[in-house]
């Protein structure tokens, strides 16, 4: 018997009634800085907060991913936003903050600090999407190369 393929979806999806899901992208520019940028919205898909920002950062595209998403987080919480799922697509981010293995020591510290912050703010969950479930975050990572530090 065969297995069937795995569908991966393509298009957002609303966390549970009650929660928020926090959508969050990256994007390194050639003149050395790095956009981080968010969106959360709630169960209806309503966006509540989205935000850009640009500076200085060096790293590939995990580190930067996870600092992207540990930015979001630390937004959640200075919005009294709890009780969330965050969604990013860098597959190997959100299996290591699920404690999987992945053999990425150069981001473990900043894992630690993201896994601290999600308990405080009560993530039910880490997801990994594709990036074309993550197109409104994907679409500002880029309008942030068009801030002024």
């Amino acid at each position: 018997m065969r297995d069937k393929p795995k569908v991966h979806r393509t298009s957002w999806c609303p966390p549970p009634a009650g929660t928020y899901k926090l959508n969050s992208d990256a994007a390194i520019f050639a003149d050395g800085t790095v956009g981080f940028d968010f969106v959360i919205r709630d169960a209806n898909g309503l966006v509540i907060l989205a935000g850009s920002k640009r500076c200085q950062a060096r790293g590939n595209s995990t580190l930067v991913e996870a600092l992207a998403l540990r930015y979001i987080i630390q937004h959640a919480i200075l919005s009294c936003l709890t009780s969330f799922q965050t969604e990013t697509d860098s597959k190997i981010l959100a299996m290591a903050i699920r404690g999987e293995r992945v053999h990425a020591d150069y981001i473990m510290m900043l894992v630690e600090d993201i896994r601290s912050l999600a308990v405080q703010a009560n993530c039910t969950a880490v997801l990994f999407c594709k990036r074309d479930a993550n197109n409104v975050a994907h679409s500002l990572a880029y309008y942030g190369a068009f801030i002024d530090m």
